[in-house]
């Protein structure tokens, strides 16, 4: 018998671990009153608080994986918080603060 198959075949190696990780950022509890949570699954490098006129209200550098942030000098409403892993990832989240 003269039929035959022929197959190529490639292994291709993964060694990239990150960039088959998903980032994960959470923020907590949402809405909030006194105190807020950011947890990631990265070193959290920068983190800006914004209301939604757009003024700075909170601004902080350097963290681990996870950061507490007293809202007690926030006015109730809605802020935009921007969060920057140390992988250069930026991620915006909404934040709801009740008094």
């Amino acid at each position: 018998d003269d039929s035959s198959i022929e197959a190529e075949f490639k292994f291709i190696e993964k060694t990239d671990i990150d960039e088959l990780t998903e980032t994960t950022i959470a923020l907590y509890p949402n809405p909030a009153t006194t105190k807020a949570q950011i947890t990631a699954n990265d070193v959290i490098s920068n983190v800006v608080i914004r209301s939604i006129q757009g003024k700075t209200v909170y601004q902080a550098n350097g963290f681990s994986e996870s950061m507490e942030i007293t809202l007690t000098d926030f006015k109730s409403g809605l802020y935009i918080v921007t969060i920057t892993l140390q992988n250069g990832e930026t991620r915006q989240e909404k934040l709801m603060v009740g008094k």
